[in-house]
């Protein structure tokens, strides 16, 4: 679900799938059968790989020293480009 709303696979799928579908003819068919080896073949596979890496990391990132450094790089972070976008106007 995740991969089908959003919109950077919609403008993916409608560049690069056109290449393969036939010039003349019903291409409905092909179109969802390339949808569906890409769900298949790329996007689960890295959605799920995400998951596990998530799951693995969670222990790690739960840890109170670990949270309070993200907070505060993150923090910086916005700081930073709170700084930049004042300095630009």
């Amino acid at each position: 679900m995740t991969i089908a709303a959003n919109p950077k696979a919609a403008v993916f799928a409608f560049t690069f799938f056109p290449q393969f579908l036939p010039r003349h003819g019903p291409v409905l068919g092909e179109a969802v059968a390339l949808a569906a080896i890409q769900v298949v073949v790329i996007d689960a596979p890295y959605c799920a790989m995400i998951v596990l890496l998530a799951a693995r990391a969670s222990n790690w990132l739960s840890r109170a020293a670990i949270r309070r450094r993200m907070e505060r790089i993150l923090g910086a972070t916005l700081v930073c480009l709170d700084i930049d976008l004042a300095a630009a106007r």
